[in-house]
């Protein structure tokens, strides 16, 4: 790659209930982790929390050639936006529908975020949720769909906006209607303000090779650089 080009790395995989990964996992998560793991009242959820956890520590580790257990988690500003000690490394996590998701890039300063949505789950709720996730010109070309492309559109919509408001770092604290992000080319530039309310110029990419009825996508602020994608699995180099 070139000087200023960034690759950034993405997987996204099963939520893995199998009791060994389970304990396995157990092993993995920090005190942080535990008490937001127990406070979960459906057992399922939490062990779907335990298991997705565990296999962002794994796939980061592997990212990073360092121990699962020995990464380190804070969270950022008033919004408590993740991030790891000890390493310039950007990251985000994205979990739905029985996957999890999450991307990483060694880049100084630059901001992202991913997220993965159900179709069915986020696009089957009415008007009135669409009014509060789409911004009025959004809206107008979301009304005339047909029911299915509907469904599709809202989710899409969804998974971009809430993928760049986890870069920004507000996460859904910001109203999602405020921005707009539009149905159309899989990869849009999109101005959105900062924490400072500075405009910023964000790519937003839609997610390749998700399991049919998923949608996904991830946003970066690049500063100018190129960037490209590339997938890894968690046994990757």
């Amino acid at each position: 790659m070139r000087e200023h080009d960034i690759e950034i790395s993405w997987c996204c995989a099963p939520i893995d209930l199998d009791p060994a990964w389970l304990r396995y996992c157990e092993g993995l998560l920090g005190i942080d982790e535990i008490s937001q793991m127990q406070r979960y009242i459906d057992p399922e959820l939490a062990r779907a929390y335990q298991s997705s956890h565990g296999a962002l520590r794994t796939w980061l580790g592997a990212r990073l050639d360092t121990p699962a257990r020995g990464l380190r988690f804070g969270k950022d500003g008033r919004f408590g936006k993740p991030y790891l000690h000890d390493f310039e490394v950007e990251f985000s996590f994205s979990h739905a529908t029985g996957l999890w998701a999450a991307a990483s890039a060694h880049a100084r300063g630059m901001k992202l975020g991913i997220d993965i949505e159900g179709e069915a789950l986020v696009g089957g709720h009415g008007p009135r949720f669409a009014r509060n996730v789409l911004s009025p010109e959004e809206y107008a070309e979301w009304s005339i769909l047909s029911n299915e492309a509907s469904q599709q559109a809202l989710a899409r919509v969804w998974a971009r906006k809430e993928a760049l408001l986890k870069g920004i770092g507000t996460g859904l604290c910001r109203p999602m209607h405020s921005l707009q992000v539009g149905y159309g080319l899989p990869v849009a530039d999109v101005e959105a303000p900062d924490l400072g309310g500075t405009p910023r110029l964000w790519t937003v990419i839609d997610l390749d090779g998700l399991p049919r009825g998923m949608a996904g996508a991830l946003a970066v602020c690049r500063g100018g650089a190129r960037v490209s994608l590339v997938r890894r699995e968690s046994s990757d180099p």
